[in-house]
């Protein structure tokens, strides 16, 4: 925010307010020094109990206050050290006009891909009539993938073989590989996984699902959304929760983990919030690195199952939460309310600097 256009150096009669959404490491850097702009605003976030110490240094330091999305993402940085009085909660917003299930039309679900971008683990021709879960996460252990994979084949195996009238679709991209959309390789992980932790020979014996791994545009996604009956997400630890706000504002009913930054916009009124089974250390050999006290959450597998099956017998009171989530996000994350919150804030700002800076 200026008092004019800048271009260049700044002005002396000015003041610029520079928002910096990254890591408090980025809160301070060349273009910063050569721009010198009169208030630093970082904006960030985190999925575990235990933030670097390096950026609880820089957050100390370079930024005159932090913008976080949610009181759980605050209290961990509280924890870690950064000062209170620097730290200030502002929501993330999501575009309520477009994930709206009124302006949107439902896909046909396996969602029409280019070859070898999508894999089901077998033909089931009455897929379309299923009841539908689908999920949307980037593919790496924080999303708890093993758990929603272990509460649905579980739940709704039925003998040797699955005859439930289920179907799970999962949109994916492998986190921090080369090859982000190749389908095979998340294929052969679950395979891998499946035969190991649940003795399946096979994915044909377990219920109907579809992965999808295709770039896709915000209409693509927000028609999945719209195909689906229910969303569900069992992460071990969030920031925000950018695809369970999404799946809210398309009114869907939502499970998702009772623990982590979505707490911000999740309720018992407005969605089915997943129990632990309790916080565990980040492993040593994580690819999100190690330090003592780093955590994450454990969602507990028996009360997924619970959930995904209450969901399919229960589908009017389903349907009635999901009508309320969609009107408590468009109440109060809508990209109109969160901008009003933000442009209050700056207001705040320049009253402040030019009256008692």
């Amino acid at each position: 925010m200026s008092t004019g256009e800048w271009y260049g150096e700044k002005r002396r009669d000015e003041l610029t307010i520079w928002i910096s959404h990254t890591d408090p490491n980025g809160y301070f850097n060349p273009v910063f020094r050569s721009r010198r702009p009169a208030y630093i605003v970082g904006r960030s976030m985190y999925e575990f109990t235990k933030i670097p110490s390096e950026w609880v240094a820089h957050a100390n330091r370079h930024a005159h206050e932090i913008w976080v999305p949610g009181q759980w993402v605050r209290d961990v940085f509280v924890e870690n050290g950064v000062k209170p009085g620097r730290l200030a909660v502002m929501p993330e917003g999501i575009d309520t006009w477009h994930y709206d299930p009124t302006a949107q039309r439902k896909a046909r679900l396996p969602k029409p891909t280019v070859p070898g971008k999508v894999f089901c683990n077998r033909d089931e021709p009455e897929a379309a009539s299923f009841f539908k879960f689908f999920s949307n996460f980037k593919w790496e252990p924080r999303k708890g993938w093993q758990f929603l994979f272990e509460a649905y084949f579980k739940e709704f195996m039925h003998g040797s073989t699955s005859t439930s009238r289920t179907t799970l679709y999962v949109m994916t991209f492998l986190f921090n590989k080369n090859d982000m959309f190749n389908c095979d390789l998340v294929v052969d992980e679950i395979k891998a996984w499946a035969n190991s932790t649940l003795g399946l020979v096979s994915l044909t014996e377990a219920p109907h699902f579809c992965i999808m791994t295709e770039m896709i545009s915000e209409v693509d996604l927000a028609e999945l959304f719209n195909a689906a009956d229910a969303f569900v997400l069992p992460t071990r630890g969030e920031g925000w929760g950018l695809p369970i706000i999404q799946a809210m504002s398309m009114a869907k009913p939502t499970i998702a983990t009772n623990y982590g930054g979505q707490l911000a916009f999740m309720t018992r009124d407005t969605s089915f919030l997943l129990e632990l089974d309790g916080l565990d250390e980040v492993p040593r050999n994580s690819e999100y690195g190690w330090s003592l006290g780093k955590k994450w959450a454990t969602p507990s597998t028996t009360h997924l199952r619970y959930l995904m099956r209450y969901l399919l017998e229960n589908p009017a009171h389903a349907a009635a939460v999901g009508r309320r989530a969609r009107e408590h996000i468009v109440a109060h994350f809508s990209e109109t309310v969160v901008a009003a919150k933000v442009l209050g804030r700056l207001r705040e700002i320049r009253d402040w600097m030019s009256y008692g800076y």
